[in-house]
């Protein structure tokens, strides 16, 4: 029998069932077809499920340290490939991949991510998938919907009972084990600073400052004043993600037409933590208010600064990762 003809009896049984909705769990019906999907296009998975009703479809073990239980590793950072049952590529940290779906953008994150599993942060079918796994592993599972979500039942059945999501296969590679994620932003910070900038002065936790022009007069500014300054804003990885100077966002491929490219007004507050950009109710991350704060007439200095004065663990879009250290190159010009 065609598989065509495998598949249509099993949507006819899946439709049928639909008329018992009234005794059926939330997603009784998803998992019939979704069980038919695999028996008609992958029948070898079946074998392959684990529960809580994961699969596991390739598996290549790593030689370094296990990823164990969230408690114990709290972050991890990989990459991935999310796919849906047909392979179009869903979302993906794979430069490759981008290219691949002309989704390119030469500001975007491109490499490892960091994974936060900590108080049940990540979904749980991706949290049991790789809670045996080693770093330096490589894993393909398939992840039903109904274990899409951060809270955690003891059974298959509670999960599809009270879930609903979209199922889709996930490519993971583990490239790094981390418990201490403070540490570890203060470390590739220190790391970039040693071998790019060994003479920039640690000013606070997480908070180092260049000055590549002392300021005029040598002062800092006076509380309540306006200034006007040019910025450019890069990871550590030398991607430029914001600048307001028309040739550099040009020089990089970020350059938008519809953003107008001159200083650009700040309003410097008796704290600097009530420093604003252009009006008083735009905000400012804090690493970026603390170097303003610091700053006098005509001087140009650098910021670096840990996620924690910047985007913290939400990051930003596509172009800055959760737990992102950043660097601003600020110079203050004249009003234009």
């Amino acid at each position: 029998m065609k598989k065509t003809a495998i598949l249509a009896i099993y949507t006819l049984i899946l439709l049928c069932g639909c008329a018992k909705a009234g005794t059926e769990g939330t997603n009784d019906a998803e998992k019939r077809y979704l069980d038919a999907w695999i028996e008609v296009n992958h029948p070898d998975w079946a074998a392959k499920k684990v529960e809580p009703g994961y699969y596991i479809l390739e598996d290549i073990p790593g030689t370094g340290e296990l990823i164990s239980i969230p408690t114990i590793t709290p972050y991890i950072r990989t990459h991935f490939r999310m796919l849906d049952l047909k392979g179009n590529i869903l979302s993906s940290t794979h430069i490759e991949d981008a290219y691949k779906t002309r989704s390119y953008d030469p500001s975007a994150f491109y490499g490892p991510s960091i994974m936060e599993r900590a108080d049940n942060a990540m979904y749980a079918g991706i949290d049991y998938a790789i809670e045996n796994m080693k770093v330096g592993g490589r894993r393909t599972v398939l992840i039903p919907g109904w274990l899409m979500t951060q809270d955690r039942y003891n059974t298959e059945q509670e999960y599809l009972d009270k879930v609903s999501g979209s199922t889709a296969i996930y490519e993971l590679e583990i490239t790094e084990r981390i418990t201490d994620i403070a540490k570890w932003e203060q470390d590739s910070l220190s790391r970039y600073i040693s071998r790019n900038f060994p003479d920039a002065s640690y000013d606070t936790t997480g908070f180092y400052r260049k000055v590549l022009v002392p300021p005029v007069g040598g002062e800092r500014f006076q509380n309540d004043t306006t200034i006007y300054i040019n910025y450019i804003g890069r990871r550590l990885d030398g991607v430029v993600f914001d600048t307001n100077i028309a040739d550099t966002a040009k020089f990089y491929g970020i350059h938008s037409s519809g953003s107008s490219y001159s200083p650009t007004q700040i309003n410097l507050k008796k704290s600097y933590m009530e420093t604003t950009m252009t009006s008083s109710s735009t905000s400012v991350i804090t690493g970026f208010k603390y170097l303003l704060g610091k700053m006098g007439p005509y001087e140009k200095a650098i910021g670096f600064f840990t996620s924690d004065m910047g985007y913290s663990s939400s990051g930003s879009g596509l172009t800055i990762p959760a737990y992102s250290p950043l660097r601003f190159d600020i110079e203050v010009v004249d009003k234009p």
